[in-house]
């Protein structure tokens, strides 16, 4: 798929009640939402977002890696494939670019993620951490 836009944002989630963890103490998650546009005008969406509850400081780097990637994804065919096989990106941007590409991918072919992936859309009763 031909991309012609990337876009990305930061983003400081606060917790209603402050988060506590082994050694980790917060009131806000951080992380970033990747925007690719592709040729026929469809944008897909990744989350490129730390593992746990992120930092500032670790948007910033991602932000700083999307920033020098972008040059080299715009104006060229790119699969989702490619990107999972790029080792050279922090993993969280990897799952971000190829989970934008997956929702471009689903949104031309007129289905989600899921079923491009061969499973079936179903509802998530709780959402909780443990």
């Amino acid at each position: 798929m031909r991309l012609t836009g990337i876009s990305w944002s930061g983003y400081a989630l606060p917790f209603r009640k402050g988060f506590a963890a082994h050694e980790i103490s917060t009131a806000v998650r951080w992380g970033m939402l990747v925007f690719l546009r592709s040729e026929e005008g469809l944008i897909g969406a990744g989350e490129a977002s730390p593992v746990g509850v992120g930092s500032e400081e670790e948007i910033r780097r991602i932000a700083s890696a999307l920033e020098g990637l972008a040059p080299g994804l715009l104006a060229r065919d790119l699969s989702p494939a490619e990107v999972v096989s790029a080792s050279s990106l922090p993993p969280h941007l990897r799952f971000g670019i190829e989970t934008a590409l997956l929702d471009l991918e689903g949104q031309k072919l007129g289905c989600p993620i899921v079923t491009l992936l061969g499973g079936r859309p179903a509802q998530v009763a709780v959402n909780s951490l443990i």
